[in-house]
């Protein structure tokens, strides 16, 4: 008798534990302000090397470590830190 009870109590188990979706969110109330950098434009619009340079300073400064993957993975330029990477970033 058990045998039978046993796979019906984890059906019935399975189907009404899965009644709602972990997707169906209400997110009509949460406000959200974004504000894009884009590096890229700025640096690729510089027009010397000495420019270069002071973006990246003033990258570093704003961007922090998402700037320093931006240089080493993304562009695969090097560390923002070295001394020559405004003539790679060139």
């Amino acid at each position: 008798m058990i045998k039978h009870i046993t796979p019906l109590f984890l059906f019935f188990l399975v189907f009404t534990a899965c009644n709602s979706s972990p997707l169906d969110v209400d997110v009509s109330d949460i406000k959200l302000d974004v504000n894009l950098h884009r590096f890229d434009v700025e640096l690729f619009n510089a027009q010397s090397i000495s420019e270069i340079d002071a973006l990246n300073q003033e990258f570093l400064n704003k961007g922090g470590e998402l700037y320093e993957f931006y240089t080493i993975e993304m562009l695969r330029v090097g560390s923002p830190f070295d001394d020559s990477i405004a003539v790679f970033l060139n």
